[in-house]
């Protein structure tokens, strides 16, 4: 299973390197994805790959954070003005 696949030709120039020395490590056999997989990755050794993907993986966490707490405040809006509508009755 790769979890990493791109040509290298179409990457930008900054990741072409780390790219062919990605696709030949055992690394990429590992069965984490997401944020847990960019973890894994050397610092040292594909350090343009683990940023892009460690800030790709938290963009995402972070507007799925957003929605959540934005759903949160609108159910307690609705909560408190259903409550505040039958106090009156």
């Amino acid at each position: 299973m790769k979890l990493l696949t791109v040509e290298i030709e179409s990457g930008a120039d900054e990741y072409q390197v780390e790219l062919c020395y990605f696709q030949a490590d055992i690394i990429q056999t590992r069965k984490e994805s997401g944020a847990k997989f960019f973890k894994l990755l050397p610092k040292e050794k594909y350090p343009n790959l683990r940023n892009f993907g460690l800030e790709i993986t938290f963009m995402f966490g972070h507007t799925y954070y957003s929605c959540e707490t934005a759903f949160s405040t609108l159910d307690a809006i609705k909560n408190r003005c259903s409550t505040a509508g039958t106090d009156d009755g």
